[in-house]
């Protein structure tokens, strides 16, 4: 943004009077404040890596034996922004930092940390989580309705307080030349008030713009529950659609590596066909327009995994990261949505959704994989 050029006030024989210099002063910051879009500035700071019994995070704490075993990199961000002073809390695979990097919005959703730190672990690469001393809201602001550029488009969102684009850019800079969608993960609460529940996203709460693909009924898990869903039969036709109605095999997940509770096999495990636990997609046009996201749908649901579409529109942007992404066509993004304290499904719903994008565990790593190379 340029300065305007000090106003000549008065005679150019008389020098300025207090009274005139103060005038033009003023005239100055009013200019500047017009300029551009008049947005406070922000600025950003990474550190090298911490040990991480530095951290003054509960969830780095319940982690610590696992980071320090696997030697990850802690590192510590701080982004400053307006009233603001964010936090980010990262761990990164020191072996392998181009793996799969996930994006943890809100500091109360335990499990999906845990997770996480597994995935990294697991499939390398790494994650950011943003501290907001355990709630889900810092200083009011929900993480996940931050994401803007500008005032013209946080005016969109009744959730953002006031436009964040260094904070927007200080999360989205992670994934500067790595290769792989924009991943993140989250947890919720048991249905929704539609069906009784306490949560607020679920297979079963459909809009005009929210589209629900169950996934195909695997070995042990049975799918979308009926007495749960207001949905099923209306999706039967939509989820024969794209080829994955009643599928049995081609799942796409392959074996998996079987370790701890992760794997990526299609065996035994019900929890999958929870209305809870999904993974959250985002496009610009509806499902059946979108040749490339539908057949990832189609994927997926033929790994047993349930899928929310939204369709994006200009009335229903929310400044989240997943409409970011798909209103800036930043590329791929995949949320990893999960019923607080179900780890075991979390973790199975990570290994089976990297399956289908062909990441592979670093146990299992092949010259061929997008992760693996450096």
């Amino acid at each position: 943004m340029s300065t305007p050029t000090l106003l000549r006030l008065g005679r150019r024989s008389k020098p300025l009077g207090l009274a005139h210099l103060l005038i033009s002063l003023l005239i100055i910051l009013l200019l500047a404040g017009c300029a551009g879009d008049g947005l406070r500035g922000s600025s950003m700071t990474i550190s090298d890596c911490l040990e991480p019994t530095r951290a003054n995070s509960a969830d780095i704490r319940r982690n610590l034996s696992r980071i320090q075993a696997a030697g990850l990199c802690y590192r510590q961000q701080q982004v400053r922004e307006g009233r603001f002073r964010w936090t980010f809390h990262i761990l990164e695979h020191q072996q392998h930092p181009q793996g799969p990097f996930w994006i943890l919005p809100h500091d109360n959703e335990d499990t999906a940390f845990d997770v996480a730190v597994q995935a990294v672990i697991d499939y390398g690469g790494g994650l950011l989580a943003v501290d907001s001393g355990g709630q889900r809201n810092f200083l009011g602001q929900d993480p996940n309705r931050n994401f803007s550029r500008s005032h013209a488009e946080s005016r969109r969102c009744p959730g953002q307080r006031e436009p964040a684009p260094g904070y927007s850019q200080a999360v989205l800079d992670h994934y500067r030349g790595r290769r792989g969608p924009v991943l993140a993960l989250h947890n919720n609460h048991n249905g929704w008030s539609g069906n009784g529940g306490a949560g607020t996203i679920s297979m079963a709460r459909e809009s005009a713009t929210l589209r629900a693909y169950p996934g195909a009924r695997l070995n042990g898990n049975p799918g979308i529950q009926a007495s749960r869903s207001n949905t099923s039969s209306r999706n039967a036709s939509r989820v024969s659609s794209t080829g994955t109605s009643g599928s049995t095999s081609g799942s796409g997940s392959g074996s998996g590596s079987g370790s701890g509770s992760g794997s990526g096999s299609t065996k035994g495990n019900r929890r999958l066909g929870d209305e809870d636990n999904l993974i959250f997609v985002v496009g610009r046009a509806p499902l059946s327009a979108d040749p490339a996201l539908k057949r990832r749908v189609a994927a997926l649901n033929a790994a047993g995994l349930n899928v929310m579409h939204k369709q994006l529109n200009s009335s229903n942007f929310d400044c989240s990261l997943s409409d970011y992404v798909a209103r800036h066509r930043l590329g791929e993004y995949y949320n990893i949505e999960a019923e607080h304290g179900d780890r075991q499904t979390q973790q199975q719903m990570i290994d089976r959704l990297l399956a289908v994008l062909g990441i592979e565990r670093l146990s299992a790593q092949r010259p061929g994989s997008p992760f693996l190379q450096h």
